[in-house]
């Protein structure tokens, strides 16, 4: 069953590596990492996730990348620990319930990408359609 697992990730690195981003989001992601100290917290296994973001050449702009087996609300919390930060300190951006619910266990602030699978709209909290946006929300809502 391992075998398989290496083989599927090879595969899904090898995609990713080859189909970039929506233009804007690596500079969006290294203008922000110039004024915020940046993490990944995903349901990906941590390994794989790791090594995406650097076949991706952007982790370089995160102070870590978190992943499985932890929740994404332990990951919330290692951060928060990290960085000696409470949650009214740190904005989650996310596509999934998952994100959110984790943002409201931490009380952090939450920005969501709407997509098709999500549904969003119409939501209490603000929605991007692509990470370029995230900049306008910051200085719009947080500051």
């Amino acid at each position: 069953m391992v075998k398989y697992a290496v083989v599927f990730n090879e595969v899904v690195q090898y995609g990713l590596a080859n189909i970039g981003f929506i233009p804007g989001t690596a500079e969006t992601l290294e203008q922000l990492a110039q004024r915020y100290r940046l993490y990944v917290n995903s349901a990906t296994p941590e390994d794989a996730l790791q090594q995406t973001c650097r076949n991706l050449g952007i982790d370089k702009y995160f102070e870590d990348i978190y992943g499985t087996p932890a929740t994404k609300e332990e990951n919330l919390r290692k951060v928060m620990a990290r960085d000696t930060l409470s949650g009214e300190e740190i904005l989650m951006v996310g596509d999934g319930e998952g994100d959110r619910n984790a943002a409201v266990s931490c009380q952090c602030f939450f920005v969501g990408i709407s997509n098709e699978w999500n549904g969003w709209k119409g939501t209490p909290f603000p929605l991007i359609e692509r990470i370029g946006e995230i900049k306008r929300v910051i200085d719009e809502e947080m500051n």
